[in-house]
Protein backbone atom coordinates (compact mmCIF):
# COMPACT_ATOMS: atom_id res chain seq x y z
CA UNK A 1 0.00 0.00 0.00
CA UNK A 2 1.91 3.87 -1.12
CA UNK A 3 2.19 6.38 1.36
CA UNK A 4 -0.29 9.16 1.16
CA UNK A 5 1.00 11.99 -1.26
CA UNK A 6 1.86 15.48 0.24
CA UNK A 7 -1.21 16.57 -1.29
CA UNK A 8 -3.26 13.89 0.45
CA UNK A 9 -1.62 14.72 3.45
CA UNK A 10 -2.47 18.55 3.71
CA UNK A 11 -5.97 17.76 2.17
CA UNK A 12 -6.52 15.61 4.85
CA UNK A 13 -5.36 18.46 7.88
CA UNK A 14 -7.39 20.74 6.18
CA UNK A 15 -10.14 18.53 6.45
CA UNK A 16 -9.45 17.51 9.80
CA UNK A 17 -9.66 21.57 11.06
CA UNK A 18 -12.57 22.11 8.83
CA UNK A 19 -14.79 19.29 10.73
CA UNK A 20 -13.08 20.98 14.01
CA UNK A 21 -14.75 24.54 12.91
CA UNK A 22 -17.89 22.94 12.39
CA UNK A 23 -18.47 20.68 14.91
CA UNK A 24 -17.76 23.48 17.25
CA UNK A 25 -19.57 25.83 16.08
CA UNK A 26 -22.77 23.68 16.46
CA UNK A 27 -21.59 23.01 19.98
CA UNK A 28 -21.34 26.82 20.43
CA UNK A 29 -24.67 26.78 18.82
CA UNK A 30 -26.21 24.57 20.77
CA UNK A 31 -24.60 26.93 24.01
CA UNK A 32 -26.03 29.97 22.74
CA UNK A 33 -29.30 29.84 21.57
CA UNK A 34 -33.24 29.51 22.91
CA UNK A 35 -34.35 25.96 23.21
CA UNK A 36 -37.59 26.10 20.63
CA UNK A 37 -40.53 25.45 20.54
CA UNK A 38 -40.29 21.83 18.90
CA UNK A 39 -37.45 21.24 21.41
CA UNK A 40 -40.11 22.22 24.52
CA UNK A 41 -42.56 20.72 23.39
CA UNK A 42 -40.76 17.40 23.16
CA UNK A 43 -39.43 17.83 26.74
CA UNK A 44 -42.66 18.64 28.12
CA UNK A 45 -44.85 16.37 26.32
CA UNK A 46 -42.94 13.54 25.94
CA UNK A 47 -39.46 13.37 27.76
CA UNK A 48 -41.16 13.38 31.23
CA UNK A 49 -43.69 11.00 30.11
CA UNK A 50 -43.54 7.35 30.92
CA UNK A 51 -41.57 5.01 28.61
CA UNK A 52 -44.97 3.29 27.72
CA UNK A 53 -46.14 6.39 26.50
CA UNK A 54 -43.51 7.62 24.23
CA UNK A 55 -43.19 4.16 22.71
CA UNK A 56 -46.96 4.06 21.92
CA UNK A 57 -47.07 7.76 21.31
CA UNK A 58 -49.81 8.35 24.26
CA UNK A 59 -50.25 11.96 23.01
CA UNK A 60 -50.43 11.37 19.21
CA UNK A 61 -48.24 14.45 17.81
CA UNK A 62 -45.81 14.17 14.90
CA UNK A 63 -43.47 16.50 17.16
CA UNK A 64 -42.10 13.65 18.91
CA UNK A 65 -39.17 11.72 16.96
CA UNK A 66 -38.83 8.36 18.75
CA UNK A 67 -34.93 7.90 18.96
CA UNK A 68 -34.07 11.51 19.68
CA UNK A 69 -36.75 11.54 22.48
CA UNK A 70 -35.69 8.23 23.81
CA UNK A 71 -32.06 10.09 24.14
CA UNK A 72 -33.52 13.21 24.75
CA UNK A 73 -35.36 11.43 28.75
CA UNK A 74 -32.06 8.85 29.07
CA UNK A 75 -29.75 11.92 29.07
CA UNK A 76 -31.45 14.25 31.13
CA UNK A 77 -32.50 11.58 33.69
CA UNK A 78 -28.75 11.02 34.33
CA UNK A 79 -27.24 14.94 33.94
CA UNK A 80 -30.31 17.49 34.04
CA UNK A 81 -32.34 18.97 31.63
CA UNK A 82 -30.29 21.91 30.30
CA UNK A 83 -30.63 22.89 26.60
CA UNK A 84 -26.88 21.35 25.85
CA UNK A 85 -27.50 18.03 27.33
CA UNK A 86 -30.83 17.79 25.46
CA UNK A 87 -28.98 18.39 22.21
CA UNK A 88 -25.81 16.30 23.21
CA UNK A 89 -26.77 13.49 21.18
CA UNK A 90 -27.48 15.26 18.13
CA UNK A 91 -23.87 16.98 18.24
CA UNK A 92 -22.42 13.33 18.73
CA UNK A 93 -24.71 12.66 15.49
CA UNK A 94 -22.59 15.70 13.72
CA UNK A 95 -19.19 13.82 14.40
CA UNK A 96 -20.51 10.72 13.28
CA UNK A 97 -21.56 12.74 10.11
CA UNK A 98 -18.47 14.24 9.53
CA UNK A 99 -16.58 11.10 9.58
CA UNK A 100 -19.01 8.98 8.02
CA UNK A 101 -18.60 11.45 4.97
CA UNK A 102 -15.14 11.31 4.94
CA UNK A 103 -14.85 7.80 5.16
CA UNK A 104 -17.80 7.90 1.77
CA UNK A 105 -15.17 10.50 -0.12
CA UNK A 106 -11.99 9.16 1.05
CA UNK A 107 -10.89 7.10 -2.20
CA UNK A 108 -12.02 10.69 -4.25
CA UNK A 109 -9.09 12.25 -6.33
CA UNK A 110 -6.42 14.37 -3.96
CA UNK A 111 -7.32 17.56 -5.40
CA UNK A 112 -11.16 16.48 -4.60
CA UNK A 113 -11.33 15.13 -1.54
CA UNK A 114 -11.28 18.66 0.15
CA UNK A 115 -13.77 20.17 -1.97
CA UNK A 116 -16.13 17.88 -1.87
CA UNK A 117 -16.18 17.40 2.02
CA UNK A 118 -16.93 20.92 1.63
CA UNK A 119 -19.66 20.70 -0.78
CA UNK A 120 -21.60 17.89 1.73
CA UNK A 121 -21.51 19.51 4.90
CA UNK A 122 -21.20 23.09 3.88
CA UNK A 123 -25.30 24.03 4.28
CA UNK A 124 -26.63 26.24 6.76
CA UNK A 125 -29.82 24.34 7.25
CA UNK A 126 -28.72 21.12 7.12
CA UNK A 127 -26.23 22.47 9.97
CA UNK A 128 -28.84 23.91 12.62
CA UNK A 129 -30.23 20.33 13.25
CA UNK A 130 -26.92 19.05 14.60
CA UNK A 131 -27.69 21.80 17.41
CA UNK A 132 -31.06 20.99 18.00
CA UNK A 133 -32.86 18.30 19.99
CA UNK A 134 -34.64 17.25 17.01
CA UNK A 135 -34.17 13.71 15.60
CA UNK A 136 -33.00 15.29 11.92
CA UNK A 137 -29.48 15.39 13.30
CA UNK A 138 -29.79 11.90 14.11
CA UNK A 139 -31.27 10.04 10.97
CA UNK A 140 -28.95 12.23 9.21
CA UNK A 141 -25.80 11.18 10.67
CA UNK A 142 -27.00 7.19 10.46
CA UNK A 143 -28.06 7.72 6.61
CA UNK A 144 -24.27 8.68 5.85
CA UNK A 145 -23.08 5.60 7.97
CA UNK A 146 -25.47 3.21 6.49
CA UNK A 147 -24.25 4.84 2.95
CA UNK A 148 -20.95 4.03 3.82
CA UNK A 149 -21.60 0.17 5.10
CA UNK A 150 -23.59 0.23 1.45
CA UNK A 151 -20.89 0.89 -0.52
CA UNK A 152 -18.82 -1.43 1.58
CA UNK A 153 -21.08 -4.10 0.75
CA UNK A 154 -21.77 -3.73 -3.01
CA UNK A 155 -17.74 -3.96 -2.72
CA UNK A 156 -16.95 -6.74 -0.72
CA UNK A 157 -20.31 -8.62 -0.89
CA UNK A 158 -19.63 -9.33 3.60
CA UNK A 159 -22.91 -9.82 5.20
CA UNK A 160 -21.37 -7.92 7.98
CA UNK A 161 -21.17 -4.76 5.77
CA UNK A 162 -24.80 -5.05 4.88
CA UNK A 163 -25.89 -5.61 8.38
CA UNK A 164 -24.78 -2.32 9.71
CA UNK A 165 -26.12 -0.53 6.96
CA UNK A 166 -29.38 -1.95 7.43
CA UNK A 167 -28.97 -1.15 11.01
CA UNK A 168 -27.77 2.35 10.69
CA UNK A 169 -30.91 2.57 7.80
CA UNK A 170 -33.43 1.41 10.71
CA UNK A 171 -32.05 4.15 13.60
CA UNK A 172 -32.27 6.65 10.96
CA UNK A 173 -36.06 5.82 10.32
CA UNK A 174 -36.52 5.52 14.30
CA UNK A 175 -35.06 8.60 14.47
CA UNK A 176 -37.62 10.61 11.64
CA UNK A 177 -40.05 8.47 10.20
CA UNK A 178 -39.11 10.39 6.89
CA UNK A 179 -36.56 8.45 5.89
CA UNK A 180 -38.21 5.47 5.56
CA UNK A 181 -38.32 6.94 1.86
CA UNK A 182 -34.38 5.99 1.74
CA UNK A 183 -34.87 2.53 3.75
CA UNK A 184 -36.80 1.01 1.69
CA UNK A 185 -35.02 1.55 -1.70
CA UNK A 186 -31.82 0.12 0.43
CA UNK A 187 -33.38 -2.81 1.26
CA UNK A 188 -34.62 -3.17 -2.51
CA UNK A 189 -31.35 -2.63 -4.13
CA UNK A 190 -29.56 -5.09 -1.63
CA UNK A 191 -32.22 -7.30 -3.37
CA UNK A 192 -31.62 -6.39 -6.88
CA UNK A 193 -27.35 -5.86 -6.43
CA UNK A 194 -26.65 -9.38 -8.27
CA UNK A 195 -28.67 -8.69 -11.29
CA UNK A 196 -26.63 -4.93 -11.78
CA UNK A 197 -23.37 -6.53 -10.97
CA UNK A 198 -21.83 -7.08 -14.46
CA UNK A 199 -22.08 -2.82 -14.28
CA UNK A 200 -21.02 -2.90 -10.92
CA UNK A 201 -17.63 -4.84 -11.20
CA UNK A 202 -14.77 -4.57 -14.17
CA UNK A 203 -14.65 -7.23 -16.54
CA UNK A 204 -12.89 -10.13 -15.36
CA UNK A 205 -13.42 -9.15 -12.01
CA UNK A 206 -13.24 -12.33 -9.40
CA UNK A 207 -17.38 -12.93 -8.74
CA UNK A 208 -17.85 -12.99 -5.06
CA UNK A 209 -20.75 -15.26 -4.29
CA UNK A 210 -23.90 -13.01 -3.13
CA UNK A 211 -24.97 -13.77 0.52
CA UNK A 212 -28.56 -14.05 -0.44
CA UNK A 213 -30.03 -15.42 2.54
CA UNK A 214 -28.00 -12.91 4.64
CA UNK A 215 -29.65 -10.26 2.85
CA UNK A 216 -33.13 -11.23 3.19
CA UNK A 217 -32.84 -12.23 7.08
CA UNK A 218 -31.02 -8.71 7.49
CA UNK A 219 -33.74 -7.29 5.83
CA UNK A 220 -36.49 -9.15 7.53
CA UNK A 221 -35.33 -8.01 10.62
CA UNK A 222 -34.69 -4.81 10.19
CA UNK A 223 -38.54 -4.61 8.68
CA UNK A 224 -40.11 -6.29 11.28
CA UNK A 225 -38.07 -4.01 14.26
CA UNK A 226 -39.66 -1.18 12.28
CA UNK A 227 -43.11 -2.85 12.36
CA UNK A 228 -42.98 -3.34 15.92
CA UNK A 229 -41.57 -0.36 16.59
CA UNK A 230 -43.64 2.43 14.69
CA UNK A 231 -46.61 0.55 13.69
CA UNK A 232 -48.79 1.81 16.47
CA UNK A 233 -47.37 4.99 16.89
CA UNK A 234 -47.94 6.00 12.96
CA UNK A 235 -51.72 4.47 13.14
CA UNK A 236 -52.59 6.79 15.70
CA UNK A 237 -50.60 9.46 13.47
CA UNK A 238 -53.02 8.66 11.10
CA UNK A 239 -56.43 7.80 12.49
CA UNK A 240 -55.87 11.51 14.20
CA UNK A 241 -55.32 13.42 10.92
CA UNK A 242 -51.38 14.61 12.40
CA UNK A 243 -49.77 13.80 8.99
CA UNK A 244 -51.16 17.76 7.36
CA UNK A 245 -47.53 19.17 7.38
CA UNK A 246 -46.56 18.95 3.25
CA UNK A 247 -46.21 19.71 -0.32
CA UNK A 248 -49.30 19.92 -2.23
CA UNK A 249 -48.17 20.94 -5.53
CA UNK A 250 -45.23 18.75 -6.68
CA UNK A 251 -41.68 16.89 -5.99
CA UNK A 252 -39.73 19.90 -7.98
CA UNK A 253 -41.51 23.03 -6.44
CA UNK A 254 -42.54 21.68 -3.10
CA UNK A 255 -39.39 19.34 -2.09
CA UNK A 256 -36.48 20.12 -4.29
CA UNK A 257 -37.57 24.23 -4.46
CA UNK A 258 -37.89 23.94 -0.37
CA UNK A 259 -35.05 22.76 0.24
CA UNK A 260 -33.10 25.43 -2.36
CA UNK A 261 -34.73 27.92 -0.37
CA UNK A 262 -33.57 26.63 2.92
CA UNK A 263 -30.16 26.20 2.17
CA UNK A 264 -30.29 29.85 1.20
CA UNK A 265 -31.34 30.63 4.31
CA UNK A 266 -33.21 33.77 4.40
CA UNK A 267 -30.95 34.94 1.14
CA UNK A 268 -32.59 36.42 -1.89
CA UNK A 269 -33.66 33.89 -3.93
CA UNK A 270 -31.84 34.91 -7.13
CA UNK A 271 -28.75 33.35 -9.37
CA UNK A 272 -27.72 31.17 -6.73
CA UNK A 273 -31.33 29.56 -6.63
CA UNK A 274 -30.93 28.96 -10.79
CA UNK A 275 -27.34 27.85 -10.36
CA UNK A 276 -28.55 25.11 -7.90
CA UNK A 277 -31.27 24.07 -10.11
CA UNK A 278 -28.48 23.34 -12.75
CA UNK A 279 -27.14 21.78 -10.88
CA UNK A 280 -29.63 19.35 -9.92
CA UNK A 281 -31.18 19.17 -13.29
CA UNK A 282 -27.30 18.38 -14.69
CA UNK A 283 -26.44 15.42 -12.46
CA UNK A 284 -30.10 14.12 -12.37
CA UNK A 285 -29.04 14.02 -16.32
CA UNK A 286 -25.28 13.12 -16.80
CA UNK A 287 -24.79 10.75 -14.32
CA UNK A 288 -26.73 7.98 -16.51
CA UNK A 289 -25.52 9.20 -19.47
CA UNK A 290 -21.95 9.16 -18.75
CA UNK A 291 -22.31 5.83 -17.05
CA UNK A 292 -23.60 4.28 -20.01
CA UNK A 293 -21.01 5.65 -22.19
CA UNK A 294 -18.00 5.31 -20.53
CA UNK A 295 -18.61 1.70 -18.78
CA UNK A 296 -16.09 0.00 -21.07
CA UNK A 297 -13.46 2.64 -21.17
CA UNK A 298 -12.96 2.61 -17.34
CA UNK A 299 -10.43 0.22 -15.29
CA UNK A 300 -12.69 0.44 -12.53
CA UNK A 301 -10.34 0.32 -9.94
CA UNK A 302 -11.47 3.47 -7.97
CA UNK A 303 -14.97 2.16 -7.80
CA UNK A 304 -16.60 5.27 -8.50
CA UNK A 305 -18.91 4.35 -11.61
CA UNK A 306 -20.67 1.02 -9.33
CA UNK A 307 -20.64 3.59 -6.20
CA UNK A 308 -22.21 6.69 -8.63
CA UNK A 309 -24.17 4.13 -10.05
CA UNK A 310 -25.48 2.82 -6.67
CA UNK A 311 -26.08 6.70 -4.64
CA UNK A 312 -27.96 7.50 -8.22
CA UNK A 313 -30.18 4.56 -8.31
CA UNK A 314 -30.45 5.66 -4.15
CA UNK A 315 -32.00 8.93 -5.07
CA UNK A 316 -34.03 8.22 -7.66
CA UNK A 317 -35.67 5.46 -6.01
CA UNK A 318 -36.42 7.82 -3.66
CA UNK A 319 -37.53 10.65 -5.27
CA UNK A 320 -39.80 7.95 -7.18
CA UNK A 321 -41.31 6.78 -4.15
CA UNK A 322 -42.15 10.74 -2.70
CA UNK A 323 -43.66 11.45 -6.21
CA UNK A 324 -45.76 8.19 -6.37
CA UNK A 325 -47.69 8.02 -3.30
CA UNK A 326 -47.87 11.87 -3.82
CA UNK A 327 -50.24 11.03 -7.30
CA UNK A 328 -51.43 7.67 -6.38
CA UNK A 329 -52.81 7.52 -2.30
CA UNK A 330 -52.22 11.67 -1.77
CA UNK A 331 -49.85 12.03 0.57
CA UNK A 332 -48.32 14.92 1.05
CA UNK A 333 -44.83 15.62 -0.13
CA UNK A 334 -41.75 16.30 2.44
CA UNK A 335 -40.92 19.80 2.61
CA UNK A 336 -37.91 21.92 3.86
CA UNK A 337 -36.65 19.90 7.43
CA UNK A 338 -38.81 16.76 6.04
CA UNK A 339 -37.09 16.30 3.06
CA UNK A 340 -33.53 17.03 4.31
CA UNK A 341 -32.55 13.78 3.71
CA UNK A 342 -32.26 14.35 -0.07
CA UNK A 343 -29.19 16.96 0.57
CA UNK A 344 -26.58 15.10 1.59
CA UNK A 345 -27.44 11.95 -0.68
CA UNK A 346 -27.66 14.51 -3.97
CA UNK A 347 -24.26 16.41 -2.55
CA UNK A 348 -22.69 12.60 -2.43
CA UNK A 349 -23.97 11.90 -5.93
CA UNK A 350 -22.77 14.86 -7.31
CA UNK A 351 -19.45 14.44 -5.40
CA UNK A 352 -19.12 10.34 -6.99
CA UNK A 353 -20.02 12.27 -10.51
CA UNK A 354 -17.20 14.43 -10.77
CA UNK A 355 -15.00 11.79 -9.40
CA UNK A 356 -15.89 9.43 -12.39
CA UNK A 357 -15.65 12.42 -14.73
CA UNK A 358 -12.18 13.84 -13.06
CA UNK A 359 -10.83 9.83 -14.20
CA UNK A 360 -10.71 11.93 -17.86
CA UNK A 361 -7.18 13.44 -18.16
CA UNK A 362 -8.64 15.55 -20.55
CA UNK A 363 -11.55 17.13 -18.76
CA UNK A 364 -10.04 16.60 -15.14
CA UNK A 365 -8.39 20.40 -14.22
CA UNK A 366 -11.69 21.72 -15.52
CA UNK A 367 -13.53 19.67 -12.97
CA UNK A 368 -11.06 20.18 -10.18
CA UNK A 369 -11.33 24.02 -10.24
CA UNK A 370 -15.25 24.42 -10.95
CA UNK A 371 -15.30 22.18 -8.25
CA UNK A 372 -13.42 23.97 -6.00
CA UNK A 373 -14.58 27.40 -7.19
CA UNK A 374 -18.38 25.62 -6.39
CA UNK A 375 -16.77 24.75 -2.76
CA UNK A 376 -15.84 28.54 -2.45
CA UNK A 377 -18.95 29.56 -2.76
CA UNK A 378 -20.32 27.02 -0.56
CA UNK A 379 -18.00 28.05 2.40
CA UNK A 380 -18.76 31.84 2.00
CA UNK A 381 -22.80 31.57 2.05
CA UNK A 382 -21.84 29.17 5.23
CA UNK A 383 -20.27 31.78 6.98
CA UNK A 384 -22.28 34.53 6.18
CA UNK A 385 -25.55 32.69 7.18
CA UNK A 386 -24.03 31.27 10.55
CA UNK A 387 -26.06 32.43 13.47
CA UNK A 388 -24.99 31.90 17.19
CA UNK A 389 -28.55 33.07 18.37
CA UNK A 390 -31.21 31.48 16.08
CA UNK A 391 -32.62 28.80 13.46
CA UNK A 392 -33.61 29.30 10.43
CA UNK A 393 -36.99 27.48 11.44
CA UNK A 394 -37.41 28.97 14.94
CA UNK A 395 -36.15 32.99 14.51
CA UNK A 396 -39.02 33.76 16.83
CA UNK A 397 -37.33 31.88 19.64
CA UNK A 398 -34.60 34.07 19.12
CA UNK A 399 -35.11 36.22 22.23
CA UNK A 400 -37.06 33.67 24.50
CA UNK A 401 -34.13 31.93 26.51
CA UNK A 402 -32.96 35.80 27.48
CA UNK A 403 -36.32 37.23 28.40
CA UNK A 404 -36.92 34.60 30.71
CA UNK A 405 -33.35 35.80 32.55
CA UNK A 406 -34.74 39.12 32.51
CA UNK A 407 -37.70 38.08 34.12
CA UNK A 408 -36.30 35.75 36.57
CA UNK A 409 -33.81 38.52 37.70
CA UNK A 410 -36.44 41.19 37.39
CA UNK A 411 -38.63 38.89 40.26
CA UNK A 412 -35.40 38.50 42.32
CA UNK A 413 -35.15 42.12 42.44
CA UNK A 414 -38.96 42.71 43.23
CA UNK A 415 -40.42 39.64 45.18
CA UNK A 416 -44.29 39.79 45.64
CA UNK A 417 -44.62 37.07 46.76
CA UNK A 418 -47.56 36.22 44.33
CA UNK A 419 -47.40 33.88 41.48
CA UNK A 420 -46.70 35.67 38.29
CA UNK A 421 -49.07 35.39 35.09
CA UNK A 422 -47.60 35.41 31.92
CA UNK A 423 -49.97 36.50 28.67
CA UNK A 424 -48.44 35.00 25.56
CA UNK A 425 -49.14 33.36 21.93
CA UNK A 426 -49.59 29.92 21.41
CA UNK A 427 -46.26 29.97 20.03
CA UNK A 428 -44.08 30.62 23.08
CA UNK A 429 -46.17 28.37 25.40
CA UNK A 430 -43.44 25.25 25.03
CA UNK A 431 -40.62 26.88 25.33
CA UNK A 432 -41.76 29.10 28.47
CA UNK A 433 -43.33 25.95 30.30
CA UNK A 434 -39.55 24.24 29.68
CA UNK A 435 -37.35 26.96 31.02
CA UNK A 436 -40.32 27.43 33.89
CA UNK A 437 -39.82 23.91 34.82
CA UNK A 438 -36.45 22.89 34.20
CA UNK A 439 -34.99 26.41 35.96
CA UNK A 440 -37.48 25.87 37.94
CA UNK A 441 -39.28 29.11 38.51
CA UNK A 442 -42.23 27.94 40.82
CA UNK A 443 -43.43 31.57 41.21
CA UNK A 444 -44.49 31.75 37.12
CA UNK A 445 -47.98 30.24 36.62
CA UNK A 446 -47.92 27.40 33.41
CA UNK A 447 -48.52 29.55 30.20
CA UNK A 448 -51.70 28.44 27.89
Amino acid sequence: MSSPSTIERLSRAALLLISMVLLGSSVYKALTTSFTHDESLTYNHYVTAPLGDILTLKEASPNSHLLNTLLMKAFSAIFGPSPLVLRFPNLLAHLGFLVFTFLLLRRSHPLLLLPLFILVNANPYLLDFFALARGNGLSLSFLAGSLFFFLEFARNCRIRAFTWSSLLATLAVLSHTTLVYYFLPLSALSLLLPVVQPVLRPSGAHQTRYPWKGVILVNALSLLALAALLWVPVHKLVATGQLFYGGETGFWKDTVGTLIETFLYGARAGAGSWVLKGIIVMVMVMAPVVLFLRKKDVSGTTGHDRDLLLLYLLLLSASVIVTAQFYLLGIKLPIRRYGLMFAPLFMLTLGYLLNFLAEDRNGKLVIIFATWILAGLFTAHTIRSFSSSTFLDWTYEKNTARMMEVLERDHRGNPSGQPVTMGITWLYEPTINYYRQTRPLSWLQPVT
